[in-house]
C-alpha cells in the first residue's frame, strides 16, 4: 500500500510502499533472568548432575573410608591372625600340646606388617643414625588412631640395632583373653616400672606410647599431644641409665581418623570415661614417614 496515499503533497514519492511480508512485532523478547536461572536449575539435566555430585561427595566422605579401613584391617590384621593360628596349629600337631614357636611366628608376622606398610603407605624412616648403637634405649612414639608405624619401625631398626624391642601397652589390652596371648607373642605387655627397667638392663629396647588412649580419643589432624602428665618412661630411663629417643610419624592422623559425626560420642559431650568408644576409619594409602630425633 502507499505510505502517503494523498498525492497532492508535493515532493512525495508515491512509489514508496511497504512490503506485503512485513509484520510489526509488538511483543518483547526480554525474559527475567531469575526465571531463566530457576528453569535451568529445575531442568532434568541439572537435577541429574546435582544428584551425581551428591553421590560422589557421599561416596568420598563415607563409603571410601569405610572400604579403606575394612580392606586394610583384613589384609594387615586378619592375615596376621591367620599366620598366628597356623603356627599354633603347627605346634600342636608337632608336640601334641598347646603352644607356638614364638620366634618364627613373630618374625613372619612382623615382616608381613612391614611389607603391608611399605606397599600400602610407602612407609620409610628418617634419622636412623640418631640412635646410639651400643646401648639399649627408650623410643617414645605417637599413638594416633592406629599405631601401624610401630611394627615396621622395629623391622627396619633391627638390622641396624641388632636388638629386639618390647612395646609397652595398656594393661587391659595385655590381659584380654586370646588377644593378650597375641600381644605377648609380639613382645608387648603392660609391664610395671621395675619390669621395664629389667628389660632395658637385659639389652632390649623399649618402645612407649605415652599418649595411649588419651591421644587415641582426643588427638586429630592438629597432632595435639595429650600425655596426661605421664612421666613413667622418664623414670625408667633414669633408673636404667638408658637414653630416650623421640619419634614422630608424619601423616599418621591423615591415615586414620574419627569421623565428624562420631566425635561427640568418642571425645565430645556424649563420651563416657567408664566405657570409652574407640573408632577409627580411613586406612587410605597416604605416605607415612617416621622421623627419629636425637637423644
Amino acid at each position: 500500500m502507499n505510505v502517503f496515499p494523498n498525492s497532492d503533497f508535493p515532493g512525495t514519492n508515491n512509489s514508496l510502499t511497504m512490503s506485503p511480508n512485513f509484520t510489526l512485532n509488538t511483543t518483547s523478547k526480554y525474559e527475567d533472568p531469575v526465571v531463566l536461572i530457576i528453569s535451568a536449575i529445575t531442568s532434568a539435566t541439572a537435577l541429574n548432575y546435582a544428584l551425581t555430585g551428591l553421590c560422589v561427595i557421599l561416596f568420598i566422605l563415607f563409603v571410601l573410608p569405610l572400604i579403606g579401613i575394612t580392606l586394610f584391617a583384613t589384609i594387615n590384621y586378619g592375615i596376621a591372625l591367620v599366620i598366628y593360628l597356623v603356627f599354633c596349629l603347627k605346634y600342636r600337631l608337632k608336640h601334641g600340646k598347646r603352644g607356638v614357636d614364638a620366634n618364627k611366628a613373630r618374625q613372619v608376622i612382623l615382616n608381613w606388617w612391614y611389607w603391608v606398610a611399605r606397599i600400602w603407605f610407602g612407609f620409610e624412616v628418617i634419622g636412623r643414625e640418631n640412635i646410639p648403637v651400643d646401648d639399649p634405649g627408650i623410643m617414645t612414639c605417637p599413638h594416633g588412631k592406629a599405631p601401624v608405624h610401630i611394627p615396621p619401625l622395629g623391622v627396619i631398626l633391627f638390622p641396624y640395632r641388632c636388638r629386639n624391642y618390647h612395646l609397652v601397652i595398656d594393661r587391659n589390652h595385655a590381659n584380654t583373653p586370646f588377644v593378650g596371648d597375641f600381644f605377648q607373642l609380639l613382645n608387648s605387655g603392660g609391664w610395671t616400672r621395675e619390669e621395664c627397667v629389667k628389660i632395658l638392663q637385659e639389652g632390649s629396647d623399649l618402645v612407649t606410647l605415652p599418649g595411649g588412649s588419651q591421644e587415641l580419643l582426643h588427638s586429630d589432624s592438629n597432632y595435639e599431644i595429650d600425655w596426661s602428665n605421664r612421666k613413667g618412661y622418664a623414670r625408667v630411663a633414669k633408673e636404667a641409665k638408658a637414653f630416650i629417643v623421640p619419634t614422630f610419624c608424619v601423616n599418621l592422623q591423615e591415615a586414620f581418623w574419627t569421623p565428624f559425626f562420631l566425635k561427640p560420642f568418642v571425645s565430645g559431650r556424649f563420651s563416657s570415661k567408664k566405657f570409652p568408644i574407640y573408632f577409627a576409619w580411613g586406612g587410605l594409602p597416604v605416605k607415612l614417614v617416621t622421623v627419629i630425633g636425637k637423644p
